[in-house]
């Protein structure tokens, strides 16, 4: 995916400290707010370029409270640490417009995707779609 690949390219790198290379662990992407969950597909091929496992909880077009698991990840922590901005992006975006809270970019493939997941029957607030990160475990390399 052109898109997934230009845009960790072009994003600004979180400071990862001194976590070891070889330090692997397991992490959770929550909802911070309720929301129509769109952009797990993005998620995982943008991790999966990184090295990282995503297995996806939820599926794209369902409605998930805040605090729901969404997603589980599983590989080298700083791949984790410096895919999370990225991901973030796309999950927020994409899950604001299946929201109905954004007006999808109708030139742009990944918002026409999530567009198709708007549903007037199921309402689920005004907030922005948010998401968290969540570290489950690290092991030691070694």
């Amino acid at each position: 995916m052109v898109t997934v690949m230009r845009a960790l390219a072009d994003a600004e790198p979180p400071d990862v400290g001194d976590i070891p290379e070889a330090r692997t662990g397991l992490a959770a992407i929550n909802a911070v707010t309720p929301c129509v969950v769109a952009g797990l597909p993005v998620a995982k091929e943008a991790y999966a370029r990184l090295g990282v496992r995503l297995r996806a909880l939820a599926a794209d077009g369902a409605v998930v409270r805040a605090g729901a698991r969404v997603a589980e990840l599983g590989g080298p922590v700083r791949a984790i640490l410096l895919g999370e901005p990225t991901v973030r992006s796309f999950l927020e975006d994409l899950s604001a417009v299946a929201s109905g809270t954004r007006r999808p970019d109708r030139d742009n493939p990944l918002h026409r995707y999530a567009a198709g997941f708007v549903s007037p029957s199921q309402p689920v607030g005004e907030n922005w779609p948010r998401f968290e990160w969540e570290t489950l475990e690290q092991e030691e390399p070694g």
